[in-house]
């Protein structure tokens, strides 16, 4: 059988490859190029970008409403020790009230092939207690419902750079905690309690597909990362979040449990 000559192969003449063998194919030749990428091609690691998201709660209260405005700012960029480092400010809003707002500097890092994303990134770190409980507000000294402690040490989320090649994902941390404080008490009957300790507990995260979603920013080409938590020897089913990611913007849409971010706007 005669072969056809190719960089590095012999191909056998008159027979096709098999797909997943192309596809091998085609990454190993780009591989010096993914090496080579630019951190700085991605939003989150331009100067100047702001990105804003609405963050919904599925509530008794708040039927899949926005209940906060999460708006991030790139302030500055610089490289250090072979990664690039993004400082931006994290800046939280009342949906009802937008003078109650809270913000905190964050650097996020990029190591050249992979963005480093903490746990709680797409979070809000204060959620108020007008935008949950809107006929309550006027009776609440605390003005705020739920407030988070930023988490420390827990990069979770290691996403590539170019996710076309990727067949599985980096691990990041998987398990930690998280502190939930509490802003009101008088509505309730039973003891109140200032502040409950979650742990999270992540299982797995793989890729689920790829697929355009549709947000209030626009329409986006998505890798669809799958989530999933809970505890191994738990008798309940494991929860799942879904994270849907474009290359250059980063977190389009999240939906976890009865809770869902979008992004809202880019601006640049």
């Amino acid at each position: 059988m005669p072969y056809c000559e190719f960089p590095f192969l012999l191909i056998s003449c008159g027979k096709s490859l098999p797909m997943k063998f192309l596809l091998l194919l085609l990454c190993s030749l780009s591989y010096g190029f993914i090496m080579a990428q630019d951190c700085r091609a991605h939003l989150l690691m331009q100067k100047g970008v702001q990105l804003e998201y609405k963050y919904y709660w599925k509530t008794y209260h708040t039927p899949d409403s926005a209940v906060s405005r999460l708006l991030y700012q790139v302030d500055q960029v610089t490289d250090s020790a072979g990664s690039t480092w993004s400082l931006m400010t994290k800046r939280g809003y009342g949906v009802f009230d937008s003078t109650k707002h809270y913000e905190r500097k964050i650097g996020l890092q990029c190591d050249g092939q992979h963005l480093l994303i903490p746990y709680d990134f797409y979070y809000p770190d204060t959620i108020y207690t007008r935008d949950i409980y809107p006929k309550l507000y006027e009776n609440d000294p605390y003005g705020y419902a739920i407030a988070y402690t930023p988490l420390k040490d827990a990069i979770a989320y290691i996403i590539p750079l170019d996710l076309d090649c990727t067949v599985r994902l980096p691990e990041g941390k998987k398990r930690f905690n998280k502190i939930m404080y509490t802003g009101y008490k008088q509505f309730t009957t039973f003891k109140y309690v200032p502040y409950y300790t979650n742990t999270i507990n992540i299982l797995h995260i793989y890729l689920a597909g790829k697929e355009n979603v549709t947000v209030p920013a626009g329409t986006f080409t998505c890798y669809k990362i799958c989530v999933v938590e809970g505890e191994p020897d738990d008798d309940y089913e494991p929860l799942k979040a879904l994270l849907y990611f474009n290359k250059e913007v980063g977190l389009v849409k999240l939906e976890h449990y009865h809770t869902r971010v979008e992004l809202n706007s880019i601006k640049k």
